[in-house]
């Protein structure tokens, strides 16, 4: 398994205010990668489509999946850190602390049946987030979130093709406003591994995909004992 933990700051060295979050995570073999390393592992197509990319936060979101796809192992946002041992999280076999909002959600993703898989014999694993974000029907879905990412083993077209996918995407204009004045994360960001995700694997547990409920990856207000790392969510990226 790929204990490697990556971390992405294109405006050079770490700024002083995530120097600690940066030495929790050293037990695990951690890296800053500049903007050049990471052009480096992108082909001549993927340096010119990131070239057009215009919002920092939306070139960081294409990059953490070039780098993915290139490296295995954990993305991590130097604004989070780990409060207890990955190892002790990938040897896991049951998703507890479902929140209501998921319950009800029409893209249910979270399976508490897992048949003792251990959470480390997944390919993928990503964060689910607490929204409440509805369609203009009513319906309310699961919005999944990138500051915490995992490919357990380098190489999986998961990356490559979601890159693909966010690429296509033109949904994102409201208001007579562009795609970048209106969401500046897209269409590289959440909403669009949300729209891949779902549109793509109808069975994502039996298909290697771990989705988590919010506390495991992302943390919470509260002390949680299935909570793993923190994301304190003030832009370490």
């Amino acid at each position: 398994m790929n204990h490697k933990v990556h971390h992405i700051w294109l405006q050079g060295g770490i700024p002083e205010k995530y120097q600690e979050n940066y030495d929790k995570w050293s037990q695990y073999d951690n890296k800053v990668w500049s903007e050049k390393e990471l052009l480096d592992l992108c082909s001549d197509k993927q340096v010119e489509q990131y070239m057009t990319i215009e919002t920092l936060i939306n070139r960081v979101n294409f990059l953490k999946y070039i780098l993915l796809y290139s490296e295995g192992g954990i993305y991590a946002d130097l604004d989070s850190y780990p409060v207890q041992s990955l190892y002790k999280f990938f040897e896991e076999t049951e998703i507890k602390g479902i929140d209501k909002d998921s319950l009800l959600s029409i893209r249910y993703p979270y399976n508490t049946t897992i048949s003792s898989n251990k959470f480390g014999d997944y390919e993928i694993i990503l964060p689910g987030r607490k929204t409440m974000m509805f369609y203009p029907n009513g319906d309310k879905p699961i919005l999944l979130d990138n500051p915490i990412l995992m490919s357990l083993k380098p190489k999986n077209e998961f990356w490559i093709n979601l890159i693909d996918w966010c690429s296509k995407r033109t949904n994102l204009k409201a208001g007579g406003l562009s795609d970048t004045e209106f969401l500046p994360h897209e269409p590289y960001g959440p909403y669009g591994m949300t729209d891949y995700l779902f549109s793509n694997y109808k069975f994502p547990y039996s298909q290697k995909i771990l989705v988590l409920p919010t506390q495991y990856l992302l943390g919470c207000e509260e002390p949680d004992e299935n909570m793993y790392i923190l994301h304190t969510a003030d832009g370490g990226w």
